[in-house]
């Protein structure tokens, strides 16, 4: 019961506070405290641990549930390393890492799938990276192998034409009749090249970037769903 109230109060504090108490206290002061502690990095890597062995037992709700939160207390970068510095040490021909192996790229295909924008820019290339190795060496034939290769491809041939453009617009050159195309105010050129190719690896990544939850499914309902884990 006590390990159950204070991860609730990680996520909604004023939850226990009673009426009468929180008049009798500075809630100014006590409040944001709680605010700016309401997650340790213990509790941290207790959540990204947890994420394997939920999708094993079955759990349909915590998966979900921390993909849509987890940008409250962690960045997809520190989530990554707790994931994979926890499986570091897969065995091969073992039944059980086998089947972890699995569960990783069920989980990994999930939050490529829900969380697109965090792996299709330039600016995720370490993060790809960083994934590929993993896959590479525990799963090296597996369809998110392939689908994380071709996503990197596309990084880097983002992050090469990125830099062309670049020294093609310092050295003042015109734009060709295909890149007015991708001028704001042209006829047919609704959408900046960049944009253009976030579409491209949006569509690499199975997914489209205008299609998911509102932001109002983002908070209330979501977060209370971890005080039932621990």
């Amino acid at each position: 019961m006590r390990k159950s109230q204070s991860c609730l109060c990680l996520f909604e504090p004023s939850a226990l506070i009673s009426p009468q108490v929180e008049k009798e206290s500075a809630p100014k002061v006590q409040e944001g405290s709680c605010r700016e502690s309401r997650i340790s990095a213990v509790m941290v890597a207790r959540l990204v641990n947890h994420l394997v062995p939920s999708l094993q037992g079955g759990d349909p709700f915590f998966v979900p549930a921390f993909l849509c939160i987890y940008q409250r207390f962690a960045t997809t970068q520190q989530v990554l390393d707790l994931l994979l510095e926890r499986y570091a040490h897969l065995r091969l021909f073992c039944e059980e890492d086998e089947q972890i192996k699995k569960t990783i790229c069920t989980f990994l295909d999930t939050w490529m799938d829900k969380k697109p924008e965090e792996f299709c820019q330039s600016s995720a290339l370490t993060i790809v990276k960083q994934m590929k190795n993993f896959l590479v060496v525990n799963m090296p034939y597996s369809d998110l192998t392939v689908r994380v290769r071709m996503l990197l491809t596309h990084l880097e041939e983002e992050e090469a034409t990125g830099s062309e453009a670049k020294n093609e617009e310092a050295s003042g050159r015109c734009l060709t009749p295909c890149e007015v195309c991708s001028v704001p105010g042209v006829p047919g050129g609704g959408l900046k090249g960049s944009s253009l190719q976030e579409l491209s690896l949006y569509h690499s990544l199975g997914t489209c970037p205008f299609v998911g939850e509102g932001p109002g499914f983002q908070a209330d309902m979501v977060s209370s769903f971890f005080f039932l884990f621990f």
